[in-house]
């Protein structure tokens, strides 16, 4: 899957998960930083969104000057009822108030034997230049 390519000096990014599908217990967003000391593993810098914040609203996530070179990982966990055996939920990243390159994005999930299913997706961001 490609990154997130912001444009630079477009301004402010907005990021939001919404369930299309399914049922959902809850669902968070937050921002990883590269380690300095070991390149390939990533330390958390903030939360966007705590699983204890509303669901399906926007959250500030920054802008192309604070973004660049971070990851940014979604993470919900889906709790099944009415019979729901998988469910689809959209990702939404917008700068400026336009959708991103990619986005929305729709992932799909199923659920195990109707017990809550912790899923995650990340993607890099780079500023485009």
């Amino acid at each position: 899957m490609p990154d997130i390519v912001l444009k630079k000096g477009a301004g402010e990014v907005k990021v939001k998960l919404e369930v299309l599908a399914g049922d959902q217990a809850s669902s968070s967003c937050a921002l990883w930083l590269p380690d300095p000391v070991h390149p390939d593993h990533y330390k958390k810098e903030r939360d966007v969104k705590k699983s204890s914040d509303p669901e399906a609203v926007y959250y500030k996530a920054g802008d192309d000057t604070n973004l660049d070179g971070r990851v940014i990982e979604w993470i919900w966990t889906a709790v099944p009822s009415s019979g729901h055996t998988s469910g689809t939920v959209r990702l939404h990243v917008e700068q400026a108030g336009a959708a991103v390159a990619g986005y929305p994005l729709d992932q799909s999930f199923d659920f195990d034997q109707g017990n809550p299913v912790t899923y995650s997706f990340s993607r890099h961001i780079r500023v485009a230049p």
